[in-house]
């Protein structure tokens, strides 16, 4: 095993879709803690099963050692939410990356595991389309704590475009992060024991 490579991107095969129609919200809106910056970083760090997701603070978000957390995604200022409407939710505000609608990012989105090795955790950004009320997906991303030193992989492509048939035409198209025919934009983080994962986000010079 090649243990240079610290995170193993995975691409989904096809469009993943739910069979019914997605009837999860987003709750009122919560307190910001965090003020836009030219960089930001997000520290995702895994808490023991029997600790409650109760810590907010700025940039760090404390989620499940062992289980789904539901990220939800809004735009706006770089900043994390003190919301809780359970102990598996939180709200991320991000800037829409592709602000000129020409595919070309303004900033990019690195994915580093840290801490002790072992464990891992599977990200995947999923919307619903608001003609149909189905749920679509983007790309799968595994992130994997291996030995040796950790190394930041470019997750852009993967956490910031859902490709999906919405036209019925057997055409996929390409819909960035925050494209207005879908809504509730969400991140399930679904952790396998990765106690450490960091979020960098940095604008395109």
């Amino acid at each position: 095993m090649n243990y240079k490579l610290q995170l193993a991107l995975v691409l989904a095969i096809g469009i993943l879709c739910s069979c019914k129609k997605d009837k999860s919200e987003p709750g009122p809106e919560p307190q910001l803690m965090a003020d836009t910056s030219a960089r930001f970083h997000l520290n995702i760090i895994g808490k023991p099963d029997e600790k409650k997701n109760d810590d907010y603070n700025g940039s760090r978000l404390f989620v499940l050692r062992n289980g789904l957390t539901k990220i939800w995604l809004k735009e706006g200022p770089f900043a994390l939410s003190s919301e809780k409407l359970s102990d598996t939710t939180a709200t991320l505000y991000l800037p829409t990356p592709d602000q000129n609608k020409d595919g070309k990012l303004d900033y990019t989105l690195y994915a580093r595991p840290l801490a002790t090795p072992g464990g891992s955790a599977k990200l995947i950004v999923c919307a619903t389309d608001t003609a149909t009320g189905l749920e679509v997906c983007s790309k799968t991303l595994y992130a994997v704590r291996n030995t040796g030193k950790p190394e930041s992989i470019n997750i852009s492509d993967s956490l910031y475009y859902i490709n999906a048939d919405l036209n019925k035409d057997s055409i996929s198209e390409i819909y960035p992060l925050f494209h207005p025919r879908l809504k509730n934009y969400i991140i399930k983080y679904d952790n396998n024991g990765l106690k450490l994962l960091q979020l960098s986000f940095y604008p395109k010079k």
